[in-house]
């Protein structure tokens, strides 16, 4: 998808507030697991460390929801999710 693909660009570069700005509107819109863990990335790298905490926690607890043939297509973000946790 396009919006996800310009979020990996965003992050890629470096330019975290426009990340962060885009990846808020893409999360809004289409709850991915890859979107969410971007977006943790550019808010720890912007230095909010509370705000990217809680997409951590809510990526981690959406895959733990979900079915349990989603859940295990999803497990890598969720363990790279928990891996960012605790670095926190």
């Amino acid at each position: 998808d396009v919006s996800l693909a310009r979020g990996r660009l965003l992050v890629a570069l470096k330019h975290w507030e426009a990340a962060r700005t885009h990846l808020g509107t893409h999360v809004r819109r289409w709850r991915q697991p890859e979107g969410l863990l971007l977006l943790a990335q550019a808010e720890q790298q912007s230095g909010n460390r509370q705000a990217a905490r809680g997409y951590l926690e809510e990526l981690v607890m959406d895959v733990e929801s979900s079915p349990p043939a989603i859940a295990r297509k999803q497990a890598s973000w969720k363990r790279k999710a928990k891996g960012l946790l605790r670095r926190l």
